[in-house]
């Protein structure tokens, strides 16, 4: 009797744990069936107060535009408006350049330049042969890579001086054959060409290829000085200061004209022919070392192959800082100058030759290999000022995609502004996790990068407009209101 009721306990715990057990998965299932629910509302509504941002914004109909965001680890699509039309990005260009260099030629990339020549006989201090400067495209001869631009040549100079070197019977040879001589960008528009944002590019560059011009009563002076520029100041004497430049499109000359009151005025320039220029400046220092040569400072003819200098004596060389530096300033300081360097180091290093056509092939297929469709995209130079530049916001994104997978995802993502911290975020979206590149040119704007939502998750999104009828505040405002929404969303997407 006792046996059967005891019999009778045990199986009274069982079947109570059975039924325990399956209440408690039927918890489960309704507790997920609950988030997923939730999740699931989550997306419509805020694709509905995205939507009703764009709408009320009046981007539309004042503009081209595209938007495009996703969630990055899902790859659930947030919202997309045009994200699939080729658009105009601005400085987002910097995006795909900085994106390929980052990952192609790696953070740890340095420049190289050196110099080659023949035998020296140290007893007459005389070289016979030519002297040869060779560059790399090394950005970094200038600000805030070093406070000195001219410093590396300067040391050059000292080097050779030092072992004995006085007079070179031949040429000073500039190679700049790294990239070819197509200094200025597809597309850039005429008024440009002065303006410091609009430096060219070259194999060799030095101050980032701007000259400062610094006008007094008595004299005009150059820095860094360089007998390859000429300057003809007519401006006239006046109560007050009205300067212009004009630079001789034939021989290169820089035209001064306008009024000067008598107060020192220094302007920025862009030169022409960056590597004569750096060439010509090496040239004076070489002067004032007391190293004579006695030939011309030339550029060396373009080849469709690299020069060799197998037969010749290596008598300096420098390395530059690291790539990850060049890309810090270049994407927080939205740097042209660098971008399209960078730009034309990866067609040098990938295809041979910095050129166009090598370095956006170099590109495309970065993007093909990330499994990026590269329909529309079209790449007139590495920094975004050309109005020939194409992309769509879909591309920019997935390439942002693509770098956050990476296994150094997060030092990538360093090199773009902070919101509230730095570069040219700095004063924008203050308080919320944006990294983000900026883009503004004539009458388009851009903001493509990565935030993080009040509930956690990372999002990826670009933001273009085009043609804009109204202030470029209007549409950064437009921008800032999509990346606050997102920001403050505290619900799993």
């Amino acid at each position: 009797m006792i046996d059967k009721f005891t019999l009778h306990i045990k199986e009274l715990k069982r079947l109570s744990g059975f039924l325990s057990l399956h209440l408690l998965l039927a918890s489960v299932v309704l507790i997920l069936f609950i988030s997923s629910a939730e999740a699931q509302s989550s997306l419509p509504e805020l694709n509905r107060q995205i939507d009703s941002l764009v709408n009320q914004s009046g981007v539309l109909e004042s503009s081209s535009a595209g938007v495009y965001i996703r969630e990055i680890r899902s790859g659930q699509v947030i919202y997309q408006k045009n994200g699939d039309k080729p658009l105009t990005p601005s400085s987002n260009m910097k995006v795909m350049t900085s994106a390929a260099a980052f990952k192609l030629l790696g953070p740890d990339y340095r420049y190289k330049t050196y110099i080659y020549g023949g035998p020296l006989d140290i007893s007459r201090g005389v070289m016979e042969s030519s002297l040869y400067l060779v560059g790399s495209g090394d950005p970094t001869f200038t600000e805030p890579f070093t406070e000195n631009p001219t410093e590396v040549l300067e040391q050059f100079a000292k080097r050779l001086h030092k072992i004995g070197l006085r007079k070179v019977k031949g040429d000073l040879i500039g190679d700049d054959s790294v990239f070819d001589r197509d200094f200025v960008g597809k597309g850039w528009k005429s008024r440009y060409i002065l303006e410091d944002y609009a430096a060219e590019c070259g194999g060799l560059s030095l101050n980032a290829n701007l000259l400062r011009i610094t006008i007094e009563p008595q004299r005009v002076t150059l820095y860094p000085p360089s007998p390859a520029i000429k300057v003809v100041n007519n401006a006239q004497q006046s109560g007050y200061t009205e300067i212009q430049f004009k630079r001789e499109s034939n021989t290169g000359k820089i035209v001064i004209s306008g009024t000067f009151g008598g107060a020192t005025q220094t302007g920025l320039i862009t030169v022409h022919n960056p590597p004569l220029f750096t060439l010509s400046a090496f040239s004076q220092i070489l002067a004032n070392r007391g190293i004579h040569v006695m030939g011309r400072a030339k550029l060396i003819e373009q080849q469709p192959y690299r020069y060799s200098y197998k037969s010749f004596l290596p008598y300096c060389s420098h390395e530059s800082p690291k790539l990850y530096g060049v890309l810090k300033y270049l994407n927080k300081e939205s740097d042209n100058f660098l971008a399209n360097q960078v730009f034309r180091t990866l067609g040098a290093v990938c295809r041979g030759k910095g050129s166009l056509k090598n370095s956006e092939s170099v590109i495309k297929e970065f993007m093909e290999k990330a499994g990026i469709d590269t329909t529309g995209f079209q790449m007139a130079d590495g920094s975004g000022l050309s109005c020939l530049n194409k992309v769509t916001p879909r591309q920019l994104a997935e390439t942002l995609v693509y770098m956050y997978s990476q296994p150094d995802a997060k030092k990538y993502i360093a090199t773009l502004p902070q919101a509230g911290v730095d570069g040219t975020l700095k004063y924008r979206l203050s308080g919320q996790k944006v990294f983000a590149k900026t883009g503004t040119i004539n009458e388009n704007s851009s903001l493509s990068g990565y935030v993080t939502t009040a509930f956690g998750q990372t999002l990826v999104f670009s933001i273009i407009t085009n043609n804009h009828k109204y202030g470029q505040g209007a549409y950064k405002g437009f921008e800032d209101q999509i990346v606050h929404t997102l920001s403050r969303w505290d619900r799993e997407i």
